[in-house]
């Protein structure tokens, strides 16, 4: 059974977070490393598990809070260069949800509010 691992931007608390489906594992990661997962720079996880990104829809509050907190780029600019990316390589683009999706079978990275996931279930992981 997979379960959520939050990443708790200390800064930012009780918002929004990046999470990750995996066993409960403590991980710690730098913005960098979420960044270029999130760009698809990074196409595994630290297990060389290949990773599914799930993305908040492109005008959600998620959205915003992960472009302005982890990508430094408007949602906008983002969708696009994940949109030519996909076309480039031949790839098909993220998933644009309106609430975080697991992917059967499929390590999955996307964005979740806090309040909505408690210590009891999951496992907080630290941005360096």
């Amino acid at each position: 059974m997979m379960m959520w691992l939050l990443c708790s931007l200390t800064a930012f608390a009780g918002d929004h977070a990046v999470v990750v489906s995996t066993r409960g594992v403590e991980v710690e990661l730098t913005k960098r490393e979420l960044k270029q997962m999130f760009t698809r720079q990074t196409l595994t996880w630290s297990d060389e598990q290949p990773l599914t990104v799930v993305l908040p829809l492109i005008e959600s509050p998620a959205m915003a809070w992960l472009s302005q907190h982890i990508l430094g780029l408007p949602p906008e600019v983002y969708h696009r260069y994940l949109l030519e990316k996909a076309y480039r390589s031949g790839d098909n683009p993220p998933i644009f949800v309106a609430t975080p999706t697991l992917v059967k079978g499929e390590l999955v990275l996307t964005v979740a509010k806090m309040d909505e996931y408690s210590d009891e279930k999951y496992s907080v992981i630290r941005v360096r």
